[in-house]
């Protein structure tokens, strides 16, 4: 939640169940913020798993899984990339 944010919570303390509609819509969309940003860094994470399996395969001499995981972890980056 940012500062002005949170000042804008503290603020509307002070109007108990007045402000309820603000308050909820407040962390309702700090809430979607938090989701995006967490299926952000599942994709992220996603990219980073291939990228440990390609390397152990380049390790392990097998080429051809290596290739394979390879054209994977190109894909899931030019989808991170797309998605900024």
């Amino acid at each position: 939640m940012s500062i002005d944010d949170m000042r804008k919570y503290f603020a509307l303390l002070k109007d108990g169940k007045a402000a309820a509609d603000q308050q909820l819509a407040l962390f309702e969309a700090q809430k979607k913020a938090l989701e995006q940003e967490m299926a952000q860094k599942q994709e992220h994470l996603r990219y980073l798993e291939h990228k440990v399996a390609f390397w152990k395969a380049v390790q392990r001499g097998d080429d051809a899984r290596a290739q394979e995981i390879g054209k994977i972890a190109t894909g899931l980056a030019k989808q991170i990339i797309k998605e900024k």
